[in-house]
């Protein structure tokens, strides 16, 4: 269990910083998921692991997709996501 919450965590980690790069830094990474730079700053030392609207968030930004996975887009993160973690752990594993 541990593990797999290390692995999770370093996961978490890698699209975060891919996203800063590419959005130019951790200000504009923070301004994108409307959460303050001191949040954003635990989450890329790997303090936390972000919660699973934050991260799917963020790959949406990495594959150049809208973030169509939230049943109210215009909410940003705070809308209700379509697709739970739940879920996505439990379709790896079919």
């Amino acid at each position: 269990m541990e593990q797999e919450k290390a692995e999770i965590q370093a996961l978490a980690q890698r699209i975060l910083v891919k996203a800063a790069h590419k959005l130019g830094g951790v200000a504009a990474l923070s301004k994108y998921l409307e959460v303050g730079e001191a949040t954003l700053g635990d989450w890329l030392a790997g303090k936390f692991v972000p919660p699973v609207e934050v991260i799917l968030k963020t790959v949406s930004l990495l594959v150049d997709e809208p973030a169509t996975f939230w049943r109210d887009s215009s909410a940003g993160h705070s809308g209700t996501p379509i697709v739970s973690f739940a879920a996505v752990k439990r379709f790896g594993t079919d």
